[in-house]
């Protein structure tokens, strides 16, 4: 199963508390800001996927919780090549706004 945004995020959790005590804070204070930052994050992409087209933020969902296109493609008679492509420009509008 695909990891979400979040998930992929929270696996370098450590080398970013690294990261800020290397400015000087101690761990408990290191640990508290990248907890911000983890719900910074979380209410930044709801609200990329809020601000996309239905359509998109479906398939966008869908694919990134595991489903794999093609078998979406086959369960609901889309064209492979469009939930691809719908999938692919979703992944990039994400990154791009964030």
């Amino acid at each position: 199963m695909s990891k979400t945004l979040l998930e992929l995020a929270y696996d370098k959790k450590k080398d970013w508390i690294n990261i800020v005590k290397s400015f000087g804070c101690n761990p408990s204070s290191a640990e508290d800001i990248v907890q911000e930052m983890f719900i910074q994050l979380h209410h930044e992409i709801d609200e990329i996927l809020n601000d996309m087209y239905w359509y998109d933020r479906k398939v966008f969902e869908l694919c990134a919780s595991g489903k794999s296109v093609a078998s979406l493609s086959r369960e609901t008679n889309i064209s492979y090549y469009s939930l691809y492509n719908t999938y692919t420009n979703a992944k990039k509008h994400i990154k791009e706004k964030l």
